[in-house]
């Protein structure tokens, strides 16, 4: 798909509204399952893909675990009630640590309010900013008390030596492949 230039609010509304026409006529035509529709907003485009920013250089992954310990030691009464390890993880974002969580809302106007977020002025200066879109079906979507949630969002406390990663693979490939492959290393030490 073509990049979609947007100037105005209204501009985009109208566009959404199209959207949502041709993703109503096209859940109707894929009636074997219903999807939902997600969209993304970033300031700028960060690389070839999309892809949380745990991701984005190598050594940030290797340091994952001890980011996320030192996070909660920073601020033990913000992590306190937080039942899941997700609302952990979610909650670093906002203290921008880089995370394996990547943001999509299932409001299209979030996605805008990020997307133009930095303004001319701002940190990118200039740039356009994007939105991506995704649809999901609705089977694969899970919360945040989901067992397979709950397994990801705890990959990120385990120490890198105990993991395995394709480390033979060039970050930059890694990042490109699409799916993250990350897996629990038979080594375990005590």
């Amino acid at each position: 798909m073509a990049d979609i230039i947007i100037h105005s609010v209204i501009e985009y509304l109208q566009l959404l509204q199209e959207w949502r026409i041709r993703f109503q006529n096209w859940n109707n035509e894929n009636f074997d399952q219903e999807y939902m529709f997600f969209s993304r907003g970033q300031a700028k485009q960060y690389g070839p893909t999309i892809i949380p920013s745990i991701y984005y250089k190598e050594q940030l992954l290797v340091e994952e675990a001890k980011m996320m310990k030192e996070t909660m030691a920073r601020f033990p009464d913000t992590f306190a009630d937080k039942h899941f390890f997700i609302e952990k993880l979610i909650l670093m974002q906002h203290y921008d640590v880089p995370t394996r969580l990547l943001d999509i809302s299932s409001n299209p106007l979030v996605a805008l309010f990020f997307a133009s977020s930095s303004g001319n002025d701002g940190p990118h200066g200039g740039e356009n900013g994007i939105i991506e879109y995704f649809i999901i079906p609705s089977r694969d979507i899970r919360y945040i008390d989901s067992y397979k949630v709950t397994a990801l969002a705890n990959c990120a406390k385990i120490p890198m030596e105990y993991t395995s990663y394709k480390k033979d693979l060039p970050i930059d490939d890694f990042r490109q492949q699409g799916t993250i492959t990350y897996r629990y290393s038979s080594r375990v030490n005590q």
